[in-house]
């Protein structure tokens, strides 16, 4: 398609007139004529002008661009990107909801051993009268809060994977929009 063909579709489906045309570029009616039959090309100080009345890039104008197809049945305007391409970062709560209920869990555990070695505690001393049984009740709680800092010790590994599947989540979750919205223009929400 030569450029004056161009010129001539894109003014037709635009639905203006030579005229009209020549008035929003700020040439002559003639000179529109002159372009559309290939007698003349515009300025180069024209193109974009031109471009923008015929609501289209220079590039698609010279035919360096295929056009745009046109829209489906019925003035159906094209589709954009899907829902999950806008809200894919939603993804990141789910290590973070993981993370989250792993810790919980790790919490809950020390606090159940903790109460469950004071009570084996209180059942031993309420067994003993004697100073002896005393110095033995003594030596348990101490071992019982050792062994509960142990416990801690071999669930510090969980707190930090949990803690880590939080933050990894997040990242996700609040990067990922940023990313969107920056992509897509604010559309993310």
């Amino acid at each position: 398609m030569t450029l004056g063909e161009s010129i001539q579709t894109k003014r037709a489906v635009q639905g203006l007139s030579q005229e009209k045309l020549a008035e929003l570029v700020g040439v002559s009616r003639q000179a529109v004529s002159k372009w559309e039959v290939g007698d003349a090309v515009p300025d180069t100080d024209k193109l974009v002008p031109l471009a923008q009345a015929l609501g289209c890039s220079v590039d698609e104008l010279l035919g360096h661009v295929p056009p745009v197809p046109p829209a489906g049945p019925a003035g159906e305007k094209p589709r954009g990107p899907g829902w999950f391409a806008l809200h894919w970062y939603w993804l990141g709560l789910i290590p973070a909801a993981w993370g989250a209920y792993r810790a919980i869990q790790g919490v809950v555990s020390v606090f159940q051993m903790k109460n469950q070695l004071n009570f084996i505690g209180q059942l031993l001393a309420s067994g003993f009268t004697s100073g002896e049984d005393e110095h033995f009740q003594r030596f348990f709680t101490q071992r019982g809060e050792v062994i509960v800092s142990e416990i801690v010790k071999a669930l510090l590994p969980v707190f930090l994977a949990a803690g880590g599947a939080v933050l990894v989540g997040l990242l996700i979750f609040f990067l990922g929009r940023r990313y969107v919205r920056r992509k897509c223009g604010g559309t993310g929400k």
